[in-house]
Formats: structure tokens, C-alpha cells, sequence
């Protein structure tokens, strides 16, 4: 497990999973910042130091950074990069600067730069959704709704929704995942591809903890049964 050393960006480490073998480092994790601080202000690139990988340099990855003060959270993405065996890095995007904090959300895979091996996702489950409340209904689900675990150690998981409204406005809300393992403990970021404002899209973070997928509130302007909802994630499962 990789340990987060420090930040140039003033950023505090909610949590921070990671998985690593040759090739391939997974991570999962939250952090959050005030963007009006001067470390990220004057960042070029955003670095977090860790202790030493195994990735000694990757091909460029993504991270969400999420506007979670807005009255809907808004998110647009971040490429993001292993410079060396200490750091990764990020390339800032100052469209939400002016806003009064900001989480950057891991869920994401970094492989080796130059490696051209097929990631084959063998044994893939079919997932499902089960909610006593709201309408949640997945879209093409042999398709486009898999969970692949990988070395009892890590995943990739993606959801698409053809109907996904929450049973009430501006609260939180849960659903249950059943294939999922019991010690799932991750973060994820779950989109919809409609927009009323100008940057980004709105999102609503979630948590998932053992078999039940946790969400931020949705705004009224979103609650509505439509398609075009979906969250793709990697995770490390928890087996501390």
C-alpha cells in the first residue's frame, strides 16, 4: 500500500487506497483544498509525494476534480500522471478556482508508459441494483454493466442507467450493488451527461461501503427518469 507523503497544493488526504504490481498501480481516494491557497495557486503541477512504487512512470491517467459547494457538484477531469517512483502528478484546471473548496477523487488506473499487453478482464459479473426507494434502472446490462476483481486485491466496475431518479430531492440516498464483495470501501464519481451551467458536468460523489453504493444529494433539475447516468471505477478492496 502506498503512503502519501505530502502536497504542493495544500491539499488534506481524506483516503487513500492503492493496489500495485508490475505494470499497473490502482488507486483509489479523496482529497480536498481550498483553492485560494497560495501552494495551489502557484502550482504549475500538482504533485503528491508517496512512498516508493513500483510504477516508475505511467501513460497519462484521469482524476475528478469536483466543485462539491455548488448547488449541484460539478466535476470535470484531470489528466494525471506517475512522473517518477515518488510522485504523481496532475495537471490543474483553474475553472473552478474561484470556489470555496474543491476534492480531487482517485478512482483510476496508471499503467506503465510503452506497455502494450491486453488488460484482459476475464470473469466478468453482471451487476444489479436493488433499492427499497427511487427509480434505478440499468441500461443494457450485459453490455455495459460489469464488476471484474482481479487478484482478490483490486476492480474495474461500470454502470450505465437507463432510468435514475432518487426517491427525494436534496437528500442523500443509497442503493444496494448485490455482486459486489463485502469489503468494497471506495470512492467513485457518478455523472450525468446533461448540464445547466457552463463548466462541468454535474456529478453526484459516491461512497461504497461492503455492498451498498452511497450518494450526495441530486438537484431537482436533475431528478428526473432519464438515460445517459453512468460511473466507471477502479477500486483496491479493503483487506487490512
Amino acid at each position: 500500500m502506498i503512503k502519501i507523503i505530502s502536497n504542493n497544493f495544500g491539499a488534506e488526504c481524506l483516503d487513500f487506497r492503492s493496489f500495485e504490481k508490475e505494470g499497473l498501480m490502482v488507486a483509489n481516494g479523496r482529497f480536498y483544498f481550498d483553492p485560494s491557497n497560495a501552494a495551489y495557486r502557484a502550482a504549475d503541477v500538482l504533485e503528491i509525494k508517496v512512498s516508493d512504487m513500483v510504477l516508475s512512470k505511467s501513460a497519462n491517467a484521469a482524476v475528478y476534480l469536483v466543485d462539491r459547494d455548488n448547488e449541484m457538484p460539478h466535476a470535470t477531469l484531470l489528466k494525471a500522471w506517475v512522473k517518477d517512483c515518488n510522485t504523481i502528478c496532475m495537471e490543474p484546471c483553474r475553472c473552478f478556482d474561484d470556489r470555496p473548496m474543491l476534492d480531487i477523487i482517485f478512482c483510476s488506473g496508471f499503467v506503465a508508459k510503452g506497455r502494450r499487453d491486453d488488460m484482459v478482464l476475464d470473469e466478468a459479473t453482471q451487476i444489479s441494483v436493488e433499492a427499497t426507494a427511487g427509480t434505478f434502472e440499468l441500461d443494457y446490462p450485459s453490455l455495459y454493466c460489469k464488476l471484474c476483481i482481479k487478484d482478490e486485491a483490486w476492480g474495474f466496475m461500470s454502470m450505465l442507467f437507463r432510468k435514475f431518479q432518487a426517491p427525494e430531492i436534496g437528500q442523500e440516498f443509497s442503493f444496494i450493488i448485490p455482486e459486489l464483495p463485502d469489503n468494497m470501501d471506495c470512492w467513485g464519481v457518478f455523472v450525468i451527461s446533461e448540464n445547466y451551467q457552463d463548466i462541468g458536468s454535474p456529478v453526484c460523489i459516491c461512497k461504497i461501503t461492503g455492498k451498498v453504493a452511497h450518494f450526495t444529494p441530486i438537484h431537482k433539475y436533475y431528478n428526473y427518469a432519464n438515460g445517459n447516468r453512468f460511473m466507471t471505477m477502479w477500486f483496491v478492496l479493503n483487506n487490512d
